[in-house]
């Protein structure tokens, strides 16, 4: 599955607010929808983020029984998160990438520059073909 990341700069929240803070988070990575009145993206992951204190994920069976939203639901916003990188599948679970929001949010990063690292020497390559000069940083 290829990653799409979508992440917005928006106005950090003003004070700490864990509910705020994660509304924040799924909002700079674009997993609300214009129908999502009820933030039920970030009712998703922080049960997700909640799972991880255990050790473990959940279904999105009990995602959807937990957060009183239809399976089919549940999926639809975690299929957007697995997209992003920021959640993964194992088995029948859905848990967030690592043991950590932050490590998951470091590896995120990572993945991008990795990325850019790649499209840049692309770039350099077809510059170099057709003969157009770039200045050396």
């Amino acid at each position: 599955m290829a990653t799409k990341v979508l992440i917005r700069d928006l106005e950090k929240p003003p004070e700490k607010n864990i509910e705020q803070d994660i509304e924040w988070i799924c909002e700079c990575f674009g997993f609300y929808e214009h129908i999502d009145r009820d933030k039920t993206a970030s009712l998703i992951f922080k049960k997700l983020l909640e799972s991880r204190t255990g050790g473990g994920g959940l279904s999105s069976t009990r995602l959807g029984e937990e957060t009183s939203v239809t399976r089919a639901a549940a999926l639809n916003h975690l299929k957007r998160m697995m997209r992003s990188g920021l959640v993964v599948k194992d088995g029948n679970e859905y848990r967030i990438r690592c043991a950590s929001l932050f490590q998951t949010i470091n590896e995120m990063h990572r993945d991008i520059d990795r990325i850019f690292e790649d499209i840049e020497q692309i770039a350099k390559d077809v510059d170099e073909h057709i003969g157009v000069k770039y200045r050396r940083y």
